[in-house]
């Protein structure tokens, strides 16, 4: 009976680091503030299936402070997400801290300068 298991357990165990090798940190990050005041991110994240495999989330800080947070269960589409935040305070020259979760494995942190 051991014999006959054994097998099926090791598959098991490769498909698992199989799903955990496929996933990845986000590539990329660019942020652009808005005239109207909306923080635009375009996070590079390149996936198979945007429902499973996907940014997760993306928080913004300045000077240590969280200006916003914003959750998300699936990707603008196969190469990324592209969303327009609203986070009060923000103005031209000011140095914010950008990060960007993969809900499976890795992150992204990036300063910028608006």
């Amino acid at each position: 009976m051991r014999r006959r298991f054994f097998p099926f357990l090791v598959m098991a165990f490769l498909s698992f680091l199989c799903g955990i090798a496929s996933a990845h940190p986000p590539a990329s990050l660019e942020a652009t503030l808005q005239p109207d005041g909306k923080l635009q991110l375009v996070v590079s994240h390149t996936v198979n299936d945007p429902l499973k495999h996907f940014i997760n989330r993306v928080v913004i800080s300045s000077d240590g402070r969280v200006i916003s947070e914003e959750k998300f269960n699936q990707q603008t589409d196969k190469t990324g997400l592209v969303v327009e935040i609203t986070a009060t305070g923000l103005s031209k020259g000011q140095t914010v801290q950008i990060e960007a979760d993969c809900n499976i494995f890795g992150s992204l942190k990036k300063t910028f300068t608006l």
